[in-house]
C-alpha cells in the first residue's frame, strides 16, 4: 500500500519528480504514491503541478492522477483552480489525459460557471486535434473534425455540452 507519507515535507517544485521517481523505483510497494497523495492532498498536488507548469514542465501522468482524485476530493476552489490550470496545459499533455479530464468534467461540471465550462469542455474535447481553432478551419473538409464526431469522447462531450446549456449555471459542488 502506497504511502503519501513519503511525501510530506518535499517542496512544491520538486514534489511531482519526486513522487514520480519513487513510484518508479518502488513500483510495487509504491506503484500509486501519486493518486494517494492527490486523494490526500489534492490541494497540494495542484501546487506542485502548477510549479512544474511554470517551469514549462507537464507530467501528464501526474495530471491524469489528480484528475481521477479530484473527480471525488476538493472544494469548489480546487475545482476551478484545477480547471484554470487545465485551459493553461498543452495540447500534446491534455491528449494524454482527455479520458480523465472528461469524466472529472463530468462529475464536477456543477463547480464551474457556464462561462468556464464551455471554454473548458472545448480545451479537453477538442485538444487531440491540434484545438478548436485548428478544428474550425476543418469544417468544411473530411479531417480531423468531421472524425472526431465518431469519437466517443465527442459524443460525450456533446453530451456534457448541451447538459450545461439546459442547466446553465448552479450553486454547489
Amino acid at each position: 500500500m502506497s504511502r503519501p507519507i513519503l511525501l510530506a515535507g518535499i517542496a512544491d517544485d520538486r514534489l511531482v519528480r519526486e513522487a514520480m521517481r519513487i513510484q518508479a523505483e518502488q513500483y510495487f510497494a509504491q506503484g500509486d504514491l501519486w493518486f494517494v497523495f492527490c486523494r490526500s492532498d489534492p490541494e497540494g498536488a495542484l501546487r506542485g503541478l502548477r510549479a512544474d507548469s511554470e517551469i514549462g514542465r507537464w507530467d501528464a501522468k501526474a495530471w491524469e492522477g489528480l484528475l481521477w482524485a479530484a473527480q471525488q476530493q476538493g472544494e469548489a476552489r480546487l475545482q476551478q483552480e484545477l480547471a484554470d490550470a487545465v485551459l493553461l496545459a498543452p495540447n500534446t499533455v491534455v491528449e494524454s489525459f482527455v479520458s480523465a479530464a472528461v469524466m472529472w468534467l463530468q462529475q464536477r461540471r456543477r463547480c464551474f460557471a457556464f462561462s468556464l465550462a464551455w471554454p473548458l469542455l472545448a480545451r479537453i474535447v477538442f485538444a487531440p486535434f491540434g484545438g478548436l481553432v485548428h478544428l474550425c478551419s476543418d469544417l468544411g473538409g473530411s479531417g480531423p473534425f468531421l472524425a472526431g464526431l465518431r469519437i466517443g469522447g465527442h459524443r460525450l462531450g456533446t453530451r456534457l455540452a448541451l447538459s450545461a446549456l439546459s442547466e446553465g449555471e448552479r450553486a454547489g459542488c
